[in-house]
């Protein structure tokens, strides 16, 4: 019967995962509000001769900031929620010598003698006790 052999301990971590940090989402999204706050001041004062132009482009801006916030959220979402799977256990092999084998030579199992007389097939025939053994 064969011995059960042990797993063998998780390897630490060697590459974990680069998450996206709150700090580069808040410079982002601080970028985007500057950015609209300047254009809404620009078109703003474009639009004192004519009223309705700030009216009609609120709503735009509006829908811009709110798709905005929405992929910074989706960003801060998706950099926290990554699993970190454990690599795989490492396969297990019997142990091989390296190199090429010795050669061994088999006695007689009967009497002990070494073999004198090995076939093409591989069987020796004792000459002490006349027995057949395979040597190969």
């Amino acid at each position: 019967m064969a011995q059960a052999i042990p797993p063998s301990p998780w390897p630490p971590a060697s590459n974990p995962y680069r998450l996206v940090g709150p700090v580069v989402v808040v410079v982002v999204v601080a970028v985007f509000a500057v950015f609209f706050f300047i254009l809404s001041a620009f078109l703003g004062g474009m639009g004192f001769g004519f009223s309705g132009f700030d009216f009609m482009f609120a709503p735009f801006c509006g829908m811009l900031a709110v798709i905005i916030i929405v992929f910074a959220l989706v960003a801060l979402g998706a950099g926290t929620s990554r699993r970190r799977i454990p690599p795989p256990p490492p396969i297990q092999q019997p142990m091989v010598p390296a190199g090429t084998p010795a050669t061994v030579e088999l006695m007689c199992p009967n009497c002990g003698a070494p073999p004198r007389n090995v076939d093409r097939f591989g069987i020796a025939t004792c000459d002490y006790c006349d027995t057949r053994y395979m040597v190969r």
